[in-house]
């Protein structure tokens, strides 16, 4: 949105030097005591553009006038002139302005566009670099969420093989082949192993949340609730 934003405003910049028409009509109707009413028609038309090289601009102009002369009433009862006379008149020209010094170069408008270009790459920059951050990210959750998967797994096969020396050591003593304070240290290195299952467990967890956090978009996706299995 932000690399929008500011492609945006550099195309608002450049609207500066878009062409811009300009028609202008102008009606006039002049009534004075004793003289008949006149109607007065000006249509102005123009279009202006700004050079960007150099800061010139020009100006293509056409001006149409029509504008009728005042009689007297008396002129008209008389008879002496008859209907309107009226007179045109149209102006065609091209203006163009080329600074010799001033805004030459540089001109506040082009300031302008030189500065939001910068801040476009800086914030494509960011956009970029931000993005690989979050792949960076990514890839360093799910490799967490692998060595942790295969530490639980490697708890629990210590776990287990925990259980099968406490069976050991119990048919041991029950044949009379050990002391029954061997069946204390085994007990103590399972409940030992078992705690490290829970830690195991609870790191798994923590880790594949931070998995989801990054890659699931819907905070009330079903996938929550489901666990994920690295295949790689």
């Amino acid at each position: 949105d932000d690399v929008r934003i500011q492609e945006t405003s550099i195309r608002a910049l450049l609207g500066a030097f878009d062409p811009v028409f300009t028609v202008t009509p102008t009606f006039t109707r002049n009534s004075r005591t004793g003289s008949a009413a006149t109607r007065d028609f000006t249509a102005n038309a123009s279009m202006q553009h700004s050079i960007r090289a150099g800061g010139g601009n020009y100006q293509v102009f056409l001006n149409n006038t029509r504008t009728e002369n005042a009689f007297s009433q008396s002129q008209v009862t008389s008879g002496a002139v008859s209907g309107t006379s009226a007179i045109y008149s149209t102006n065609l020209g091209v203006r163009y302005t080329q600074p010799l010094f001033r805004n030459l170069k540089i001109d506040n408008t082009r300031r302008n566009l030189r500065i939001a270009r910068r801040v476009l790459e800086q914030t494509d920059a960011d956009f970029r670099r931000q993005t690989v951050e979050i792949i960076a990210q990514v890839q360093r959750a799910y490799w967490d969420l692998v060595f942790n998967l295969r530490d639980q797994q490697n708890r629990v096969e210590n776990l287990n093989l925990a259980k099968e020396n406490l069976r050991q050591v119990e048919a041991k003593i029950t044949e009379g082949a050990a002391a029954p304070l061997a069946r204390a240290e085994v007990e103590t290195e399972l409940a030992n192993r078992e705690g490290d299952v829970l830690q195991a467990t609870e790191q798994v967890a923590r880790t594949e949340n931070a998995l989801k956090q990054l890659i699931l978009k819907d905070a009330t996706s079903a996938e929550w609730t489901m666990s994920f299995v690295p295949t790689d």
